[in-house]
């Protein structure tokens, strides 16, 4: 997460970045926005779906594995970068069917956790071109 955010901060120096943290991540998720102070600000896990869909309506985009939170975006027609298992057949049945929307997954049959952050960032800058977010 933090070399995410170190390129998207470094490409626009002006984004606001709001980090979903649930209470075992939130040491890690405090110590990100330490370090970007003027981007981050965290957003405690809570069990109110409701203040959570209302935040993510205003959300300019939303990257996200795969969650809730991409279907929610969705609904909100949100632009999404959505990271997935490599599976098409997956993607087809519980990817985003929104046209705002990049899905990426890892390369191969590895896990979702190896996506790079230069891939997700890179499938950010062309959803941008698309769609003008940032």
């Amino acid at each position: 997460i933090n070399e995410l955010i170190f390129l998207l901060t470094k490409q626009y120096p002006y984004v606001s970045i709001l980090l979903n943290a649930t209470p075992q991540d939130l040491p890690k998720a405090e110590s990100i926005s330490i370090k970007f102070p003027c981007n981050v600000k965290i957003l405690k896990y809570s069990h109110e779906v409701l203040n959570f869909c209302a935040l993510v309506k205003q959300a300019d985009a939303v990257i996200s594995p795969d969650t809730a939170i991409i279907h929610i975006a969705a609904a909100f027609d949100r632009p999404v970068v959505g990271l997935y298992k490599n599976s098409i057949e997956h993607c087809i049945e519980w990817g985003p069917e929104h046209s705002k929307s990049i899905i990426v997954m890892p390369d191969g049959k590895q896990e979702i956790y190896t996506i790079t952050p230069q891939k997700v960032f890179n499938a950010f800058i062309e959803l941008n071109d698309r769609y003008k977010i940032v």
